[in-house]
């Protein structure tokens, strides 16, 4: 029994309508209130829009984020600070603070916490060399509060994913012997490998923030990797992908999922014909593989769509030209043109490729300065030599070490944060992996993250072409990477054999 695959990693939940348009802080811990002590304002607000100002060359939305220490907190990405005092939360921003290309002033503003409530106005203003706005933004709030929290000017916000130290510079190794853990189980599943998973190429677990599993296979005709050697991760590069929407949309770069096609893509693919139908298609419908296109992923047919689409000389234009089977949002269906079509957008917002924002925005902070990332018509079976497009390739291109694999997955264990940051906001990551649509397969689907919550533990999981697995438990602060030898040829199934091992791993560790 195999699943199809192809990049299409069918095998077995982001957006809450809008994503929100103030955002205020860390990862929600909760809410208290006490005489003597600071209210914990770490959280992202639900229920607000973006801060909204009228500019001289149109509407500007802008998104709070702010991270707190003690009582002190601070607009992350700028200078501007203020304090929590009591149940109110102040700002000080004597001189106006450069953010990326744009200067960010808070005039005034003071948000009041009662319980689950938040109101408050702000007064603030943004510009740079072409625009100029200014905003007024009064806003309410109502968040589930989970928990009663206060702390004191002294203490440093923290929470479940409070770590001793972070991966950045290179991975804390232990065994599992040390972490309590009895290691027989999993040598005897390893010991299989060679005859269940004959492509395999590497096995890491890290558990408890440490690699406390660390191996490499050589294939059939292949020796084993080093561990510096760059793997081409396929379709997992698709939840990459899905951290750059997450980080547009952080900087102000992006708005919200619910924007569409019109308002996204270049003028140039809109000039030529795209349909009013195919205009509506929202950022969340790629996300969540429902933008409706007609597509079948089997590149091992020649004359399938999803073959005829890698050879087109322009992949966003070939996407675009894709008839309409479903409404949009209304069905899944696999397909790497979707996850082409982020790359692009992300591209476009940012005014980068793709490589060069994950580069800047993710790479950098996590210590990854090994990688490669190919564009359209460029892959490891094929290159396209009229291909005209310009876009790195969203949907399956990015090369990583296993070790570099598993930092990224390490994030998304550790809600978002890395070296004690909010790198990437929590609702972004939950939404990632609860907000989900059926699949007709055991798993859902989230924002180019897989989702099963069967077996010992819920995981979230991304799966490229010939086995390459990327593994986040949660539940068992685990994750597990596999990557395997490229197949001669690309194979269109994927054998159970993987999950089934990986089941193995997770019922052996505790």
């Amino acid at each position: 029994m195999a699943i199809q695959l192809i990049d299409r990693c069918a095998c077995w939940r982001f957006l809450t309508k809008g994503l929100m348009l103030v955002s205020l802080l860390l990862p929600g811990v909760g809410w208290a209130q006490s005489s003597d002590a600071c209210v914990d304002v770490s959280g992202i607000w639900n229920s607000v829009e973006y801060m909204k100002g009228e500019c001289e060359h149109g509407t500007q939305y802008r998104r709070l984020e702010i991270q707190q220490t003690g009582c002190a907190i601070q607009w992350v990405g700028t200078e501007v600070t203020g304090e929590v005092n009591g149940s109110q939360i102040t700002w000080n921003d004597p001189l106006p603070d450069r953010h990326g290309r744009g200067w960010y002033t808070l005039e005034e503003g003071t948000l009041t916490v009662s319980g689950s409530q938040v109101e408050g106005t702000l007064v603030w203003e943004w510009s740079d060399d072409i625009k100029y706005c200014m905003g007024e933004t009064q806003f309410q709030a109502t968040r589930h509060v989970p928990e009663s929290r206060a702390i004191s000017a002294s203490e440093t916000v923290t929470g479940p994913w409070e770590r001793d130290y972070w991966p950045t510079a290179g991975w804390r190794t232990n065994t599992l012997e040390a972490q309590g853990v009895d290691p027989k189980p999993i040598a005897k599943i390893v010991e299989q490998i060679p005859t269940q998973l004959p492509f395999l190429s590497s096995l890491l677990i890290v558990r408890q923030g440490e690699l406390v599993w660390e191996q490499y296979f050589p294939g059939k005709y292949q020796p084993a990797p080093q561990p510096e050697q760059l793997q081409h991760v396929y379709s997992v590069t698709k939840s990459v992908t899905s951290a750059l929407v997450g980080l547009a949309m952080q900087r102000q770069q992006l708005h919200d999922v619910d924007q569409t096609l019109e308002d996204l893509l270049p003028q140039v693919y809109l000039e030529s014909g795209l349909e009013a139908d195919k205009r509506k298609i929202r950022l969340q419908d790629l996300l969540q593989m429902t933008s409706g296109f007609k597509w079948i992923e089997n590149f091992t047919d020649p004359t399938g769509v999803s073959t005829k689409w890698a050879f087109a000389n322009d992949w966003t234009q070939a996407a675009l030209a894709l008839p309409l089977e479903n409404n949009p949002g209304s069905r899944f269906n696999y397909n790497s043109a979707n996850s082409h079509l982020l790359g692009v957008i992300v591209s476009e917002a940012t005014g980068m490729p793709l490589v060069a924002f994950a580069k800047e925005a993710l790479f950098a902070p996590l210590g990854i300065t090994n990688y490669y990332w190919s564009r359209e018509g460029q892959t490891s079976f094929l290159t396209v030599s009229n291909n005209k497009g310009q876009y790195d390739h969203g949907g399956g291109g990015l090369e990583l070490t296993a070790r570099d694999l598993a930092k990224f997955g390490y994030l998304y264990l550790n809600q978002g944060v890395w070296e004690g940051r909010q790198l990437l906001a929590k609702d972004w990551v939950d939404e990632s992996f609860h907000n989900t649509v059926k699949t007709g397969d055991p798993s859902t689907y989230g924002y180019q993250w897989w989702t099963y919550d069967g077996w010992k533990s819920p995981f979230y999981y991304g799966v490229g072409l010939g086995g390459q697995l990327l593994f986040v438990v949660p539940k068992q602060d685990l994750v597990i990477v596999m990557t395997s030898h490229r197949p001669a040829t690309p194979s269109p199934v994927i054998d159970l054999t993987y999950y089934y091992n990986f089941q193995a791993l997770m019922d052996a560790l505790p």
